[in-house]
């Protein structure tokens, strides 16, 4: 088996590229050496690796950064993917696309989204990624797994990221206030990753899933949750959404349903306490901020 990865430098990439290095052929080039909106640099990866599966961990994730360069999001959320899509079309149809959408296609007024369910997104971003999911799933009708997840939290010593900075503050002994208003799914980079192979190995239907733990949190929980686990009292208070900045572009309750997944693939069905316990455990970094 032969997997082509493109965006392995991000936090999910990377994770992946971990992962994956032993499934089979794995090929993770730079942008340099693949540039996943260039048809000329992916038409040459196809053609000479001939992969069984394209795994697309590009985007451009930055939600308010996304607001302010409506453009940028655009190219870096939809055109690559579009791009990366219809290429695999052309060049190597049989060839599979995973490619990774979000809760942010929707609006958060009622929570509990199917993969049926009708996206209504409130930001850019998310209007991008809705663009993404449709133009995957028209070009490679019979080749490609949408994964939709929210909330992921990854970790590196290069990239910062939500929990990262949240508990340098904790460290620090920072006055902090955390939002508990969105009620939000979660996942984290490791559970992804072992999804993917989940997923590459049982080969069900091609099609949009969910992909997130089990269970309903926010921001504030997942914050407590971390500091219980590492054994660290959890000093911070609790803030409202309206509070933050763009707080209109985020859904207020855009937490996903599983029973897809679960009927699909039942040994991913597990508790995102657990989930991220498991995050923690596998990233040194983060003891290592209490000591």
């Amino acid at each position: 088996m032969t997997i082509l990865l493109l965006g392995s430098g991000g936090l999910l990439g990377s994770c992946l590229a971990r992962h994956l290095g032993t499934r089979g052929d794995l090929i993770a080039p730079p942008r340099a050496g693949c540039d996943a909106n260039s048809i000329p640099d992916l038409t040459a990866a196809l053609t000479q690796h001939q992969p069984d599966y394209v795994i697309n961990c590009t985007g451009f994730l930055n939600v308010d950064r996304c607001e302010q360069d409506p453009a940028q999001s655009f190219a870096g959320n939809f055109l690559t993917a579009a791009t990366i899509a219809r290429t695999i079309a052309e060049v190597r149809p049989q060839t599979w696309l995973i490619h990774f959408s979000s809760d942010f296609v929707f609006d958060g007024v009622r929570g509990n989204y199917k993969e049926t369910d009708l996206p209504s997104p409130l930001s850019v971003y998310g209007i991008h990624k809705f663009m993404a999911d449709e133009l995957v799933a028209r070009t490679l009708p019979e080749t490609h797994y949408i994964l939709r997840t929210a909330s992921v939290f990854g970790c590196s010593e290069l990239k910062g990221n939500f929990l990262r900075a949240m508990l340098t503050k904790v460290a620090r002994g920072e006055t902090l206030r955390v939002n508990e208003t969105l009620k939000v799914s979660m996942a984290t980079t490791e559970f992804i990753a072992r999804a993917v192979e989940e997923f590459i190995a049982a080969t069900p239907p091609a099609g949009l899933y969910n992909l997130v733990a089990e269970g309903v949190t926010s921001w504030f929980d997942v914050l407590r949750q971390s500091c219980l686990h590492l054994g660290v009292p959890p000093r911070f208070g609790r803030a409202e959404i309206d509070e933050y900045p763009n707080a209109k572009l985020r859904p207020r309750n855009s937490y996903l349903n599983l029973v897809k997944l679960r009927t699909t693939l039942p040994v991913l069905a597990r508790e995102w306490q657990d989930v991220l316990g498991e995050h923690l455990d596998a990233n040194p970094l983060y003891r290592n901020l209490f000591r």
